[in-house]
């Protein structure tokens, strides 16, 4: 498991841990940092001796503030975290993949499909008022 904030991680990977009966790692980290990720999959690779065989990415939200607040700095970040680190972890656990012939990648994007989510006051919805 990565995540950056410690404390919250630790103690998911000790829930699991306990529910599951399986061992499991926790590595801090900013997934929207490339060393960061390079860093994770080495760590998981050398503590479980060998290839990942599923990779799921599943990171951060989308800041929901409306067209006339968006804060781009906000939004640069959770591009970088959820399409950029979602590729690069899964460029570098998808050579081992392939080579063993299996493996599996899941892309959780978020929550609205389960949810919903009131277009009218995110960005994309506000900006389409008049329309």
């Amino acid at each position: 498991m990565v995540a950056r904030t410690e404390d919250a991680l630790r103690r998911a990977a000790d829930d699991i841990a306990l529910a599951s009966g399986r061992r499991v790692l926790a590595v801090p980290a900013d997934a929207s940092v490339p060393e960061a990720i390079i860093n994770a999959i080495q760590q998981a690779s050398l503590e479980f001796g060998g290839s990942i065989d599923i990779l799921v990415n599943n990171a951060g939200s989308t800041p929901e503030d409306g067209i006339d607040h968006v804060d781009f700095a906000k939004w640069q970040y959770s591009i970088a975290l959820k399409q950029f680190g979602y590729a690069r972890f899964a460029q570098l656990v998808l050579p081992a993949m392939r080579a063993q012939k299996w493996g599996r990648i899941v892309n959780v994007i978020g929550r609205s499909g389960h949810t919903g989510r009131d277009l009218s006051i995110s960005p994309v919805g506000q900006s389409m008022r008049g329309c």
